[in-house]
């Protein structure tokens, strides 16, 4: 059986040895939230591109996953820009424009809405999971407000105090309660055994090997079709606001320099790295404490040179100069 979780070195390109050979099908799902930023380039996209390019791979599955963005998109109009955004920028990133040889294969994009298996096994799989099992997830608990556990022995013990955002807890939707069953539906449907996730996604294949395993001992002939997957964890970078590195890069960030989105043009791009906040300090070297704009820029030209450069990440030593915001503006193009 595969373990249930798989590291794999950042900048390596390594795989493990129970993923030799090429009959491995990964998946992966985007949620629709607009024009992709570098942080999504490097967190998401960038190791698909590398997934597909590896040989281990006999298919990758790509989802918009439009059902999961609803929990949090309030806008139908938005969300159809939203998704067309997405979906031209995979294909711009993933699919080759030559013809493909016999022996590879372009990856599958598609619609999670346009295929009802998705919600036609998010059924199935919630008849097999307790109320208890989905509500100590840490997303779920974030989002909603529930943060503190509420003794469910008596209800009417319950009260505000236990609830760490009661106003937010009581606007939370049913979907985002259930949201993590309609992911592993996703996972499990096309029968996709390595799936790339974050260091913070770890319980979502947990949940779903947790829910393979309860589905095949109550009914005993799925065995033949539920897969249990196995997670990739990449340890990609923490991309950072150019503008305030001390936050993520976001879509939302209120600097309109902070963000640099894929579809940018290049004198765009030059005029958000020439602007992005670093220090007075002349030499350059790593030390997200005390330099958090330097730091973030060679995380972000480390991620990018897939070079000896990472090294410098974990250690002190000066950075030769020829590593500045002109080198990293051209390696961004």
């Amino acid at each position: 059986m595969l373990p249930m979780i798989t590291r794999l070195k950042f900048f390596t390109g390594w795989f493990p040895v129970h993923i030799c050979k090429k009959t491995h099908v990964a998946l992966t799902g985007l949620q629709p939230t607009g024009i992709p930023h570098l942080g999504n380039y490097l967190g998401a996209i960038k190791p698909c591109m590398e997934l597909r390019d590896s040989g281990k791979l006999s298919q990758l599955f790509l989802i918009i996953a439009d059902l999961h963005a609803l929990t949090s998109n309030n806008n139908g109009m938005a969300l159809s820009q939203a998704i067309l955004d997405l979906a031209s920028t995979l294909v711009a990133c993933l699919f080759k424009e030559e013809k493909v040889p016999s022996n590879t294969f372009q990856p599958t994009l598609f619609l999670q809405s346009s295929v009802i298996g998705h919600t036609e096994l998010a059924w199935v799989l919630a008849s097999t999971c307790s109320l208890p099992r989905l509500s100590h997830l840490p997303q779920w608990r974030d989002k909603s407000g529930f943060y503190d556990q509420i003794n469910t022995e008596d209800s009417e013990k319950v009260t505000t105090a236990s609830i760490a955002n009661a106003d937010q807890f009581l606007k939370a939707s049913v979907g985002l309660f259930t949201y993590p069953l309609l992911q592993a539906a996703d996972i499990i449907l096309y029968g996709s055994d390595l799936i790339p996730v974050g260091v913070d996604q770890t319980t979502h294949i947990e949940l779903a090997r947790y829910l393979v395993g309860a589905a095949t001992r109550r009914w005993p002939d799925l065995k033949s079709c539920l897969c249990m997957p196995t997670g990739l964890i990449r340890d990609t970078p923490k991309i950072n606001s150019l503008r305030d590195p001390t936050k993520k890069m976001s879509k939302s960030d209120p600097s309109l320099g902070g963000t640099i989105f894929l579809s940018d043009p290049p004198d765009t791009i030059r005029s958000k790295v020439r602007r992005a906040q670093t220090d007075s300090i002349r030499k350059i070297y790593y030390d997200v404490e005390h330099r958090p704009g330097i730091s973030n820029l060679l995380r972000i030209l480390a991620a990018l040179e897939v070079s000896f450069l990472c090294v410098w990440l974990t250690c002190s030593v000066c950075v030769p100069y020829l590593y500045s915001k002109t080198h990293l503006y051209c390696r961004l193009l």
